[in-house]
């Protein structure tokens, strides 16, 4: 499974990049394609890192891995909430899925790190192994399912 994941990750950040690209054109609302572009331009960088913490002592390694994307993901919700408070805009259902999905993926972070490092037990290996694959492909599937009912609103197909 993580194999396979591995091998998918580029073609989600592809996906979700494709999306805030046809965002743009269709000229989405702005909270629509600020939340996601967040949500990847972090998510990407995080990806990067992944190769820099994972050379350190695996000890080391283990701590910074699950700190950062709590870090990572409690960033995303900030950010946007902070963005659209100063902008006075109102989230879109987009924006809110994005903002939940970081949330429960920091929230499983959290709860990944008390397991293993704390607590020592690896209890939630299942959930942490499909729990955040499930999460990140529903912030995929909830984008290009936006971005085809808004294309087909706006051709006049409601």
């Amino acid at each position: 499974m993580a194999a396979f994941i591995e091998q998918i990750v580029p073609y989600y950040w592809l996906v979700c990049s494709g999306v805030i690209v046809c965002n743009l054109y269709i000229r989405a609302p702005w909270s629509t394609t600020f939340s996601l572009l967040v949500w990847v331009v972090l998510g990407v960088c995080m990806d990067m890192l992944m190769p820099v913490i994972m050379a350190l002592d695996i000890t080391l390694a283990r701590q910074l891995w699950y700190w950062c994307w709590i870090i990572i993901y409690c960033t995303i919700v900030l950010v946007i909430i902070i963005a659209h408070q100063q902008r006075g805009e109102s989230p879109t259902l987009l924006c809110r899925t994005v903002c939940h999905s970081a949330f429960a993926m920091m929230v499983l972070q959290m709860l990944r790190y008390l397991d293993r490092m704390i607590i020592k037990t690896d209890i939630l290996h299942s959930v942490y192994q499909f729990g955040v694959p499930a999460i990140n492909f529903a912030v995929a599937v909830a984008a290009l399912y936006w971005l085809g009912r808004t294309v087909n609103i706006t051709k006049g197909n409601k």
